[in-house]
């Protein structure tokens, strides 16, 4: 990439970082509830699905309307059960979820918008084996997570959000991975 391109863009990222627009900047709460669908994927070819949930707290600054930083902190909800065999079954638990990154919004009208995020995520997550032997795993991946949503205003510092995205894989101990989709609901209040 030239030193031209890499300039123009800074140089437009900094003129969206201070636009005039005052009534977006501040700080962003909120709470989602997310459900967290996992293809557990071994590497012997079988694969298995669990949708374990997971509530989510989130602190954000927007510099605008285009741009924000934020921190997300989520805990487990629920487990969710499978059967690796007819004499085995694991459950499988979101310990927590940690992210950092950057969120980019659009807005489509007055009162509704879309949006993207990037950033980095850990995710720990515990799998309980109950059968033939019991045994319970604690595991984790880090990595780059991203997703996009909507965010429906219902007053001027409020909103719900809907949000679809990606989480870092998980290795697991005995060779394969856990692939992680998410699905969030939310309301947000900015002050």
């Amino acid at each position: 990439m030239s030193n031209r391109i890499i300039r123009i863009s800074l140089i437009v990222l900094g003129l969206v970082l201070y636009s005039g627009i005052s009534y977006a900047r501040g700080h962003v709460f909120e709470v989602a509830l997310e459900q967290v669908q996992m293809e557990i994927k071994h590497d012997d070819g079988t694969r298995f699905r669990a949708i374990p949930d997971a509530l989510l707290g989130k602190y954000a600054y927007r510099f605008n309307q285009y741009v924000a930083v934020e921190g997300v902190f989520g805990l487990g909800l629920s487990t969710d059960d499978y059967v690796l065999k007819p004499t085995v079954k694991e459950s499988l638990n979101v310990d927590s979820v940690f992210s950092a990154g950057a969120v980019a919004y659009y807005p489509i009208s007055k009162t509704v918008s879309i949006f993207a995020n990037l950033g980095y995520s850990n995710l720990k997550v515990t799998i309980t084996r109950a059968g033939d032997f019991n045994r319970s795993d604690k595991l984790s991946g880090s990595g780059p997570s991203y997703g996009a949503g909507f965010l429906f205003d219902f007053t001027p510092t409020e909103s719900i959000i809907i949000k679809y995205g990606y989480l870092p894989d998980v290795d697991l101990k005995d060779g394969g991975t856990i692939q992680s989709n998410t699905v969030d609901i939310g309301y947000q209040k900015r002050f």
